[in-house]
């Protein structure tokens, strides 16, 4: 029982200190790009919006930023600092297809018989 308790309390211990440690870092793209593009930033992309825009600029001027910041560019995802594509325009559900009811066919009353 001793044996049990122990090891259950050790694999406590230390999956708490992995996601303690996981948590504790910062997301390491966003540091290098902020501590590497600084002045990058401030010389090319200054008229840029944080974020998605600024990103986008020196994305589109890797050609023209600092070393350090061009390898913390190229770090990143292909897809990060590119446009998004557009979404799809919403369109209208197609109209329900009608069916005409058939034609109403009437016999004409048999001939009554005498």
């Amino acid at each position: 029982m001793k044996i049990t308790v122990c090891k259950t309390l050790l694999a406590v211990a230390a999956v708490s200190s992995m996601a303690g440690a996981a948590f504790a870092e910062p997301a390491s793209g966003a540091l290098k790009i902020g501590s590497a593009c600084k002045t990058d930033i401030s010389t090319i992309c200054s008229a840029a919006a944080k974020g998605a825009e600024r990103a986008r600029c020196l994305r589109e001027n890797q050609a023209k930023v600092s070393p350090d910041c061009a390898k913390a560019i190229a770090a990143k995802p292909a897809k990060w600092g590119m446009p998004k594509a557009p979404k799809p325009a919403a369109t209208a559900p197609a109209p329900a297809a009608t069916t005409t009811p058939p034609a109403a066919t009437t016999t004409p009353p048999a001939a009554e018989q005498k």
